[in-house]
């Protein structure tokens, strides 16, 4: 299990000579790319799973909660699998508290590793043969368990997104077309310049404007004969 120090991080195990230090950076060059390259292939693996969950879900009829769902499944699935089984695994074995197992749990497929909780360290406890190795291959596909889950969350974060900006962006729209659909208030013809008369003052306000002003010359006729 020391090789995954490079993805975790635990800092327990270090090279002590030049040339262990040395061993160290070339060892690092290729055996973290072929980590990510193994870590790839364990996800897709659970892609497949994943697309089947889908599938079924799709023939089930629950094609607009596909991506919630299949996020929730495995999200669920993930923490009884990766975290809440192997704490009290760690609980047992390592003789933790099950909030310590779940600590570490967390902190190593996270790969922060602190370093504070490393397995296999206890002092005066006998650990069965293949201990590490099972605590190895529960990393690998933790690691690829918690990608895929990012994955899907941010998936499921960006068609969000967009769906919250195609809302805002129909409400704007109404918005506008109320706006523009509202007639704009018109001063009687008597208070309106002349050079502003020719620019009516909505869509299918000339033929008013025209009247209007027939009636202020009816009326200047009307009061003038008076006199």
């Amino acid at each position: 299990m020391n090789h995954f120090c490079f993805l975790v991080s635990y800092g327990t195990l270090r090279p002590k000579t030049v040339g262990g230090q040395i061993f160290c950076v070339f060892f690092a060059l290729f055996g973290i790319p072929l980590n990510i390259v193994f870590l790839h292939r364990v996800g897709k693996i659970l892609s497949l799973l994943c697309k089947k969950l889908g599938i079924f879900l799709y023939e089930k009829g629950m094609r607009k909660k596909i991506k919630f769902l299949t996020l929730l499944f495995f999200l669920v699935t993930g923490i009884l699998v990766f975290l809440c089984l192997p704490s009290l695994f760690f609980q047992i074995t390592e003789g933790w508290s099950y909030s310590e197992g779940i600590y570490f749990a967390f902190i190593t497929l996270s790969t922060i590793g602190f370093g504070d909780y490393v397995v296999g360290k206890q002092p005066g406890r006998i650990y069965f043969s293949y201990y590490r190795t099972i605590v190895a291959i529960w990393i690998l596909f933790g690691l690829a368990w918690i990608a895929l889950l990012f994955n899907l969350l941010t998936t499921v974060l960006e068609d969000t997104e967009k769906i919250i900006v195609k809302d805002l962006h129909q409400i704007r729209k109404v918005g506008e077309d109320n706006a523009a659909s509202q007639p704009r208030r018109c001063w009687p013809v008597q208070f309106i310049p002349e050079e502003e008369l020719i620019a009516p003052c909505a869509e299918g306000d000339t033929q008013k404007m025209e009247s209007l002003a027939a009636e202020g010359a009816q009326e200047n006729g009307v009061s003038s004969s008076r006199f």
